[in-house]
């Protein structure tokens, strides 16, 4: 079953997105189990952002604990939910903020409803030696009054604004990265900052994948 959450739901729909960032104030329906025993099967928060040419597009995302995740039917559910609320909220675009590829469930779902693809990611893999080296060898080649420094043993709410930029942590969420309260954290072996004589001007934010990679 389908539903909206209930305000003393919230947190634990929150500990399905496992980190990923959603606006303040996003709403969230759930995918609900009733039997034998009541279980979220399924998060789907949703918020209204400002889209290409200042237009407003409604943006979700779907987290589910089952590993097989949502049913075809599931699937079909959700969207057309999502897809009344655009048009309750006088939305025209609708976008899925989290990345899938052409085999997933959801964007064959997506790509059958007319939905078109606005972005595309390239992901690089490399050996974290060779990278750490290239990272070194570049240090070297910075202006005279450019300097790195880890992030550690500094306070975050320094550095949240050059994050708030891009919008894709909130304030809470970059804390638990930073903090390590989030199943991942901000590795201080290779997080560090950009400086212009004091000035911080850049970060590099990396997290540790498990035990195999580096994000």
């Amino acid at each position: 079953m389908l539903r909206p959450a209930y305000p003393d739901e919230l947190g634990r729909a929150r500990s399905l997105l496992d980190g990923h960032p959603v606006a303040p104030g996003a709403r969230f329906l759930l995918w609900v189990n009733e039997q034998p025993v009541e279980r979220i099967i399924a998060a789907i928060p949703w918020w209204k952002a400002a889209g290409e040419g200042h237009e407003t597009e409604l943006k979700f995302s779907i987290h589910s604990s089952s590993s097989t995740g949502l049913s075809d039917v599931g699937l079909d559910e959700a969207l057309t939910a999502l897809e009344g609320l655009a048009q309750e909220e006088k939305v025209r675009t609708i976008t899925l903020d989290s990345p899938l590829v052409e085999g997933h469930p959801l964007f064959q779902k997506l790509t059958a409803r007319g939905y078109q693809i606005s972005q595309t990611d390239t992901f690089i893999c490399a050996p974290g030696k060779e990278v750490k080296s290239l990272f070194l060898a570049q240090k070297n080649q910075l202006p005279a009054d450019w300097h790195i420094e880890s992030i550690r043993g500094c306070g975050p709410e320094t550095f949240y604004p050059l994050v708030a930029a891009d919008g894709s942590l909130t304030p809470k969420q970059f804390k638990a990265y930073w903090d390590g309260s989030n199943r991942e954290r901000f590795e201080g072996e290779y997080s560090h900052l950009l400086l212009a004589g004091e000035e911080v001007i850049g970060l590099l934010l990396v997290t540790l994948h498990g035990t195999i990679g580096l994000n």
